[in-house]
Order: structure tokens, then sequence, then C-alpha cells
């Protein structure tokens, strides 16, 4: 049990009121004796004590009544009654024909259990085979998708090709961490864009857009050099430490070569602020500022959602460099392919204390609400009270 308003409760002594008015009205008065008391039938004075034992019951009805409109405004959540309820189990599609197409039987059965499906486009339409809904998806607007999901929603499934033209953003936050299924597709092109590492290695991506170390002649339209230049704006000694460690990491897996070079030779520059750069360059921002991401710029940590200490804590500093890195040597526009690994690490679950719980038991209460005013009325006009 928890209250959603729990500063409300102080409502409760309210109380005091009806109780002050019950002892105020019982007050006893005094005593006069007359001439014809002695007269008087004994069976008046048990009918006092009738009168006494409705005045307490009315006033526990208006005690109760009073403790019923508090829990209501106060929002009483009752978990108890949550487990009774069926779960609630939402599809999210990207309005692509192949995705309909490829995950018809999945959809179809999910349709049939009476689970949610929705595209994953403005106001969350509903799932029809073959309809591609309008406005069109835009990327940049995908967290505002996610955001029009209920906060109480048991489980969430995600159909995508995985492509990072779909997760432009660093970061993403639902109720429930997705479950994801993604399209066999072959991204193309595989092997316009690579690196030269020696004369036999080279860097490049796969069939299914994966950026791996391969052997063999390259046959490639274009050739980038493995040695990649930086420069680091001034900072933080110990964030400038984090950040070489992270590329010396992508050497290590990789096999490129990093060169510090001044600001002008330099391709990719590491900045704590947002900064103007030439059209050639692509700027690394580190402060812990609102997430970015566009052809010149990415925001490796920021503020509310993930940050520089949970970037580290994690171990995902040299993929948030590398990814954005190679989108902006390989062209902005390169379909890259990324894994459910790499996918699942986009995705955070927003904590309770986030997420706006609703009361369960506001039925119930209103239920009670009216018995108990009813029940007070009919006694206090029976003995005009």
């Amino acid at each position: 049990m928890e209250w959603i308003q729990p500063s409300l409760l102080w409502g409760l002594l309210g109380i005091a009121v009806p109780i002050l008015i019950h002892l105020w009205n019982g007050k006893r008065g005094k005593v006069i004796a007359w001439a014809a008391t002695a007269w008087l039938n004994p069976k008046e004075a048990q009918s006092s004590r009738s009168i006494r034992l409705e005045q307490r019951l009315l006033l526990l009805l208006r005690v109760l009544l009073w403790m019923a409109i508090v829990s209501l405004l106060a929002g009483l959540f009752w978990r108890g009654l949550e487990s009774t309820k069926t779960a609630q189990i939402v599809h999210l599609v990207f309005p692509q024909e192949q995705l309909s197409s490829e995950f018809r039987f999945e959809l179809e059965q999910a349709s049939q259990k009476g689970e949610t499906v929705f595209w994953l486009t403005e106001d969350l339409p509903a799932y029809a085979e073959g309809r591609i809904p309008e406005p069109k998806f835009e990327p940049k607007k995908l967290q505002n998708y996610f955001d029009q999901i209920d906060r109480k929603v048991d489980s969430i499934h995600i159909y995508a090709q995985g492509t990072q033209l779909e997760f432009t953003q660093a970061a993403y936050w639902l109720p429930k961490f997705p479950q994801f299924h993604l399209a066999e597709i072959e991204v193309s092109p595989s092997d316009d864009y690579v690196f030269d590492l020696d004369s036999t290695e080279f860097l490049g991506f796969d069939k299914e857009g994966v950026l791996r170390k391969m052997n063999g002649e390259i046959q490639s339209k274009r050739k980038l050099k493995s040695i990649i230049p930086f420069y680091f704006y001034p900072m933080e000694s110990e964030k400038m430490a984090n950040l070489k460690a992270a590329l010396k990491a992508i050497e290590e897996v990789y096999g490129l070569t990093f060169a510090e070079r001044d600001s002008i030779a330099a391709t990719f520059l590491f900045s704590e602020n947002l900064r103007p750069i030439a059209s050639n360059k692509f700027l690394f921002i580190t402060g812990n500022q609102f997430n970015t991401l566009n052809d010149q710029s990415f925001t490796l940590s920021y503020s509310g959602t993930l940050t520089w200490e949970e970037l580290l804590k994690k171990g995902i500093l040299p993929e948030r460099i590398l990814d954005p890195m190679i989108r902006h040597l390989a062209g902005a526009q390169q379909e890259l392919k990324i894994s459910k690994n790499q996918l699942s690490e986009k995705f955070y679950r927003i904590p309770q204390n986030q997420q706006a719980k609703l009361a369960n038991t506001h039925e119930l209460l209103l239920v009670l609400i009216v018995i108990l005013l009813g029940l007070e009325r009919f006694l206090s006009f029976r003995k005009n009270l």
C-alpha cells in the first residue's frame, strides 16, 4: 500500500471536527427537580440510551466519511489490486513494409492474444498490415514516440531493421526494458568505405553492416587512411586521460591509429562545450549537456540520463566514440548495422520514482463514500441532527 500524495494525509486531522461537535452536543445539562418528576415514565430513560447509541453511530460514519475523502484525495495505491490485472504487452513496429512482411506471423499472434500493436510514429496509430501510416517516421522524434506509451505497461517489443539511422540518439528511456526484433536485412553499401591497416588486413563493413577486421584484396571504391588525427580543447586532466584510454582501446581492438594534432589539422575535436567548427570536422562534446547528434557533433554524456560517471562505469566510452566517428568518415547517410547488444546499451528504464504512479483505488473509495454519505444523511434526517 502506497500513497501518491502523502502530504495530503494531514487532512486526517479534520477528524477532530465531528468529534468535538459530538462532545459539545453531548454535554450534560444541569438537573433541575420539579414537582412532576416522579410521575415520568421510566421508559423515557431507556430511549435516551438508544439515542446516544445512534449518535455514536452517526459520529463513526462521519469520521469514516472524512477518512475516505482524504484517502481519495491523497491517492491510495494498493499493490494487491495490481496482481489480478492482465499483463499489458505493447508491440512497436517501425513503419516499414519489410518489417511488416518479415514479422507478419509474430504480429498476427500478438493481435490474436489481445496484445497492443502500434506503428512507431506520431500518436502511435494502431498497426495494420501493409498500411504505412502518415506522417512518416522521423528518427529525431523517436523518444517523443516512446513517451506516448502507457507507463503501466508490463512488456515492450520493438521491431526494427537495426541500423544507426533508425536510432540516432545516444540514449532512450522507456517504462520497461524492451525486447528487440531485428530484421535480417543486408545493409548496403557494404564495401564502399574501408580502412587500410597493413598489406593483408583492412577494416570495413561486412554484408550485415557490422564493422570488422577482414583479410583479402581491397576492391573498394574509396580507401580511407587508418591514421585518424584528433585534438583536445582545454579540459580536466582526468577526463582527458579517460578519452585517451578509450582511443587506445579502439586502437587495440580495431587496429586504427590515432594521432594528436592541432585544431586545424585534426579531423575530430574533443571539447567540454559546443563550439563552432569547420564543415569538414567533427566535434565530440564531453560535458554533461543536452543530448545532441548531427552531422558534425555528438554529446558523449549528458545530465539526467547518461552522465560521464555512468559512461565510465559501464565501460562504453570507446564504443560511443567509435560509432559516430565511423559514421562521419564513412558518410552520414551510411546505414550501419548495429547488433542487439549495441542497441540494448542505448536503452534505459525510467526509474520508479520518476514514473507517474496512479492510484488504483479511486472506484472503490468513491463507492464507499457514496454508501457512507447515504447512511450519514439517513441518520441525520431521522434525528434532525
